[in-house]
């Protein structure tokens, strides 16, 4: 789910939603909830969706020509 959240989001960049390359993301941690229900990918996937495109957003992205 968290490899899913990440293809969406380097597929759709945060600026102009096109494919996005040279980017690396070092995920530290993660912590999923004891409950199988709450761990499927319709909960995962958005809210991974969300903390990558926040952490594009806080490390200053900008546009480069091909």
């Amino acid at each position: 789910s968290m490899v899913a959240g990440f293809q969406w989001v380097t597929k759709e960049g945060v600026l102009t939603e096109e494919n996005m390359r040279g980017i690396r993301f070092n995920v530290h941690d993660v912590t999923l909830h004891a409950d199988a229900i709450h761990r499927g990918g319709g909960q995962i996937i958005p809210t991974a969706r969300r903390v990558f495109y926040a952490s594009e957003l806080t490390a200053k992205p900008r546009l480069m020509e091909p």
